[in-house]
């Protein structure tokens, strides 16, 4: 099976899951700084929910921000949003194998399908622990887009 890394496919699918999930993702992250972007990403990643994880950090790799000077960094997160599509294309995957299996159950009536991923996650920095120059930089230059920040630009 072709797997499916173009950039394009990648935010078509992401886009797609959203939709239906009646995440209002696209508009939310708008109005959030990078800080808050990163971190939101951050704790999604922790908690195995590819889902939001791909979309807030999606959203942060697209505003270039300035910790991205540090390549490391950069790369860390870039992995981490890979990571998280690759789990989303694996539970794409495993859905519909369980589709077409016929229905087994445990002696307790359950069904016999685990959540294992099968692959260890690439490792994301805690927010706290972005080098502290980079962050400084960062926070003096980028702000938080509000509406009342857009207004007062204009």
């Amino acid at each position: 099976m072709k797997k499916l890394t173009h950039p394009l496919t990648i935010l078509f699918i992401t886009s797609i899951v959203c939709f239906f999930l009646g995440i209002p993702v696209n508009s939310y992250a708008q109005f959030l700084s990078n800080k808050a972007l990163y971190t939101k990403g951050y704790k999604s990643y922790i908690a195995n929910d590819w889902i939001y994880a791909s979309v807030f950090l999606y959203a942060y790799i697209q505003r270039k921000p300035k910790e991205f000077l540090d390549h490391k960094f950069r790369k860390e997160v870039i992995h981490a949003y890979d990571h998280c599509i690759d789990q989303l294309m694996k539970q794409n995957q495993d859905y519909k194998k369980f589709e077409a299996m016929p229905e087994i159950h445990n002696n307790d009536g359950e069904s016999g399908v685990t959540q294992e991923s099968g692959t260890k996650a690439p490792v994301l920095r805690d927010p706290s622990l972005i080098p502290a120059d980079i962050q400084q930089k960062a926070n003096t230059d980028n702000t938080a887009t509000t509406p009342k920040t857009i207004i007062k630009k204009f």
